[in-house]
């Protein structure tokens, strides 16, 4: 479970959700909405410790976020961004194999476990016909699915995606909002998802953030 207690969060100087109280259970796949700038993509940053709230208290199955190590987060909470990664010539399979970093130990040696973890990922999101793709090669769709693959390959219990359908045409929208909600029902965690998609969150969430000035209401 990830629950907040009290959060306020910051952007730029200015606050962008004050006092923000809320639990989140495992299983279920919530949609965070709202209009620019109110605070979406600060708030799921500073789930994922990316960010540093202002006041408040993160605590993921009841532990302090802030007092867990890195190793612990990683383990934990599984972050996919809108920033593009420079991916080089390396593959979907290399690309998900990072997801494994915290397992691995400091000589990146995948042991076989981890290369079933890997697949297994890779599989959910219906991403392995793409495992030895070079991953600059593939369409926004098929990069989505394989950053999610990485994300789920580090076996966390919650799972944070800011704007995931971005740049993705109608089809596309669709059916990563539909993984997303298979995978967390099928992989029994918490998957929290910003959008600005609020017909597609309506429809598929099972609940949404409504983050407006400076405030989160829960539908």
């Amino acid at each position: 479970m990830l629950r907040t207690v009290h959060l306020t969060v910051v952007y730029r100087d200015r606050e962008v959700i004050r006092e923000a109280s809320l639990s989140i259970e495992p299983g279920k796949f919530i949609g965070v909405i709202g209009p620019n700038a109110s605070g979406k993509s600060t708030l799921l940053k500073t789930m994922a410790r990316l960010l540093k709230p202002l006041s408040g208290v993160i605590y993921i199955d009841g532990k302090e976020l802030e007092k867990m190590n890195s190793q612990e987060v990683a383990k934990k909470i599984g972050v996919v961004l809108t920033e593009k990664i420079q991916s080089g010539l390396l593959t979907s399979f290399e690309i998900v194999a990072m997801g494994r970093y915290q397992y691995t130990g400091p000589f990146a040696r995948l042991s076989q476990r981890d290369k079933l973890v890997i697949e297994e990922s890779l599989r959910s999101t219906g991403a392995l016909p793409l495992a030895d793709r070079k991953f600059s090669e593939l369409s926004d769709g098929e990069k989505q699915r394989v950053m999610i693959a990485r994300a789920l390959a580090q076996e966390p219990s919650i799972l944070i995606l800011d704007e995931p359908t971005t740049h993705l045409d109608a089809r596309g929208r669709v059916e990563i909002m539909l993984l997303l909600r298979k995978l967390s029902r099928e992989k029994k965690i918490a998957i929290i998802a910003s959008t600005h998609d609020i017909e597609l969150a309506i429809r598929l969430c099972d609940k949404l953030l409504v983050c407006n000035a400076g405030t989160i209401r829960i539908y």
